[in-house]
């Protein structure tokens, strides 16, 4: 739920308006990069962007996904899955980011989305979400990156193959790949993949057949 006083906006994701208390406007556009996000496949190009019009306009919004929402506070880049943007507030740059096969491990996408500037920033998760600093190389499942924050414009991470490539571990432990963050970033994972949300989703879905 926010709170924004005439001239005042935010952007959500597309399908996570709740509510409104208020006079307000929408505009729904194409992020930055959209060509490109589009020839690999990436999934949600559209997003709203509502404006307070004549004094204070309250919001309400909720993720897709079952799970924690988490605030962050920006200050510098973070690289987001795009099923867990939920929503930015501030003066922020928004885009995506070409993030190679690093990024396709992580969340089984070549782009990501990137938000930077100073403002805040709204994640949802499959499960709960734990903010973990990287005080020193951190090492996390690929299924489970939400997001990945850092005061630079780049960030760095590594695959590697749990217990190493062709061994027991690697073949029959389940765990397949996962990732190595160096320090000084905040990585925001979540407890849950989101094959389980899905699955869980599924449950409820509606079938087609009588």
């Amino acid at each position: 739920k926010v709170a924004l006083e005439l001239g005042e906006e935010i952007t959500a994701a597309p399908g996570s308006w709740v509510y409104a208390r208020g006079n307000w406007k929408v505009k729904t556009h194409t992020i930055r990069g959209a060509f490109v996000a589009r020839l690999f496949g990436r999934g949600t190009l559209f997003y709203n962007t509502f404006y307070a019009v004549d004094g204070k306009l309250e919001l309400g919004f909720a993720p897709k996904l079952m799970g924690d929402v988490e605030t962050v506070d920006l200050n510098g880049v973070c690289f987001v899955s795009d099923k867990a943007f939920l929503a930015i507030y501030g003066s922020v740059a928004f885009g995506i980011s070409w993030m190679g096969l690093r990024g396709w491990f992580a969340s089984r996408k070549f782009i990501w989305l990137s938000v930077s500037g100073e403002g805040t920033l709204w994640i949802a998760s499959c499960g709960g979400i734990l903010k973990m600093r990287s005080d020193e190389d951190l090492n996390v499942d690929t299924d489970d990156i939400v997001a990945v924050c850092s005061s630079h414009s780049r960030v760095k991470m590594d695959v590697k193959a749990f217990g190493g490539f062709l061994s027991k571990s690697f073949l029959l432990g389940g765990e397949g790949f996962y990732l190595t963050f160096p320090p000084d970033l905040d990585v925001y994972v979540q407890t849950r993949p989101l094959s389980t949300c899905a699955r869980m989703r599924s449950a409820y879905a509606k079938s087609g057949k009588k």
